[in-house]
């Protein structure tokens, strides 16, 4: 369950925390007191996306701290886990969300106090909390959402993934046939161009790493006498040369002799000495040789000078560097055997694509049956609960059509949720043949249709928390008593966070809270209050009092919640 939101600066909140409870939590305020702010609040913490209007005016970020009490076998552990965020031990107690969005720049997240990427947050949303807000009706009104809607209810994500693997892979193959057959029709064309390109390439050669050797080269060549002298120069200063080092050395070691004959202390000095002679006639004899390697050739520099020039013009040509030219080579070769094997190779693509399409259809065909099957559960558990709605005549049905878009197989158009578009359909009067929600349905059928769906889904697939933006719009008087009622049903089995205007509703909560707008040293502000017994009277005669407290609107406030009196929490847990 959700038992703490922490926000600082977002919209018109400076600083609001609200601690929750089990159960049924209303949040009730004048229309703009920022109850849809705490909402989106909510969403931000959870990976949705936000922007710089969001950051009150003035503040250099917005801040949102979202704490969650979990069973172990929650699915948001085992997330984690996964991620590498949670070691193999208990998980803790608590989870912890934080999301930061600047004023300027990207937003940041964190799992636990562990810096986390934004998609995280959204992936672990799910098993967290049921968010059905504003929107939620307006998502109902279109038919792409009522796939995703069935596809929850069937709850076969793993298969899913896979059929949309396998469509991508179908179309990634058909794309490459596509590319070959296109390449096919102007193949002599194009194969006379690769062969031009290549005689010149074949010509060249190039190796990597070429060039560099050639510069290399070419500065000794150009430079070959003056350092043809200067080795001559220093052999001779070493070993061939009057008065040469080695010459010198022989000299000194002779003395050090003399010295050690006398004084065996001295034979170190000898032996040191004797290494520093033959490493300089070894230097010598490397000099001589390098002296004598170091020719000048003006055919090799000219030959140089050539084949820099044209790895020069090439690599101009074809807009790369010299090491380019090497991968060039080898992508222009690939390609003329591709044209020159384009039928194997077309048919190989052809037998892939059939492959992959078979598969896919597989998947899809699977995909469906199982849709099929989910969709009569789906049409009766909503069905149940409308009845329980108000809504006793109210038919309710799941319509499985064909794509009207996708890939052209030999089993329809096809796409990456499958070959189906799904719609939901409605009649809510005896007689009426049911139609599409989003041509037929009031706000207030919409409401409870909505209503109706969570409930359901939460029974195919239990969320720890349900949240709802104001999903008594369009209803009053006795509608609003089954919405309370059953709202109160699921909160017997799932904290339920409820945004409401009707007083039928939030006079069920086990917790309810005033949002209020404030003036504070100039500064609009939004405040939160957890209300007791009396709090809550005069806020629900003002909820039915249209804002105005009178001796009327306060007896039936008192009146409503004397007659939905009954145990604590703890106690029907008992």
């Amino acid at each position: 369950m959700l038992s703490a939101l922490s926000i600082r600066n977002v919209a018109i909140i400076d600083s609001l925390d609200l601690a929750l409870s089990a159960g049924l939590n209303a949040l009730s305020g004048e229309t703009g007191a920022g109850k849809s702010i705490v909402f989106a609040a909510l969403s931000l913490v959870l990976g949705a996306k936000g922007g710089a209007e969001l950051v009150r005016t003035g503040a250099p970020s917005a801040e949102v701290t979202a704490r969650f009490v979990l069973p172990p076998s929650s699915l948001a552990w085992a997330t984690l886990r996964q991620e590498g965020l949670l070691g193999e031990g208990p998980p803790p107690s608590e989870l912890v969300l934080r999301r930061v969005l600047p004023a300027s720049g990207p937003s940041r997240a964190w799992v636990m106090d562990q810096p986390v990427k934004l998609g995280l947050l959204r992936q672990l949303a799910p098993a967290l909390v049921d968010l059905a807000g504003q929107h939620a009706q307006q998502a109902l009104r279109d038919p792409d959402h009522h796939l995703l809607l069935l596809d929850r209810f069937a709850g076969f994500g793993p298969l899913a993934e896979r059929l949309a693997a396998a469509v991508r892979g179908l179309a990634e193959r058909r794309r490459a046939l596509e590319r070959l057959e296109d390449n096919q029709r102007h193949r002599e064309e194009r194969a006379e161009f690769l062969r031009f390109q290549l005689r010149e390439l074949d010509a060249l050669q190039p190796k990597a790493g070429e060039r560099d050797e050639l510069l290399a080269e070419r500065d000794l060549q150009r430079h070959a006498v003056e350092l043809q002298s200067h080795a001559r120069r220093a052999e001779a200063l070493l070993y061939s040369g009057d008065g040469a080092v080695v010459e010198k050395l022989g000299l000194a070691e002779t003395a050090l002799q003399g010295i050690a004959t006398v004084d065996p202390t001295a034979q170190p000095l000898v032996t040191q000495l004797a290494e520093l002679l033959v490493g300089a006639e070894e230097l010598a004899r490397e000099l001589s040789r390098r002296a004598r390697s170091l020719r000048h050739d003006p055919a090799r520099l000219e030959e140089i000078e050539g084949r820099l020039a044209e790895l020069e013009r090439l690599s101009r040509k074809h807009r790369c560097d010299a090491d380019g030219l090497v991968a060039l080579h080898k992508r222009l070769m690939g390609e003329l055997a591709d044209l020159d094997h384009a039928d194997e190779r077309r048919e190989e693509l052809s037998q892939a694509v059939s492959a992959a399409e078979a598969e896919a259809l597989e998947l899809a065909r699977l995909v469906r049956r199982e849709r099929i099957r989910a969709s009569s559960g789906l049409e009766e558990a909503v069905a149940t609960q409308l009845r329980g709605l108000a809504m006793p005549h109210a038919c309710f049905r799941v319509v499985l059509l064909p794509n009207v878009e996708g890939e052209p197989t030999s089993g329809g158009l096809l796409n990456e949720r499958g070959l189906d578009r799904v719609e939901l359909h409605l009649s809510a009067n005896p007689g009426e043949e049911p139609r599409c929600l989003a041509r037929v349905a009031s706000g207030g059928e919409l409401s409870r249709v909505l209503l109706a769906l969570r409930v359901a889904l939460q029974a195919a697939q239990p969320a720890q928390t349900f949240i709802f933006d104001e999903v008594d719009a369009g209803l009053g008087g006795a509608a609003a008593e089954v919405v309370g009622a059953r709202l109160r049903e699921l909160a017997d089995r799932a904290q339920v966070l409820c945004i409401t205007h009707l007083p039928q509703i939030a006079s069920l909560a086990d917790l309810h809270v005033l949002v209020e707008k404030r003036v504070v040293s100039g500064r609009t502000c939004s405040a939160a209050t957890a209300l007791g017994h009396e709090g809550r009277v005069k806020e629900l005669a003002r909820m039915v009092g249209g804002g105005s407290l009178t001796e009327a609107s306060e007896g039936w406030a008192r009146a409503l919640l004397a007659g939905q009196a009954r145990p604590l929490r703890s106690e029907r847990a008992a």
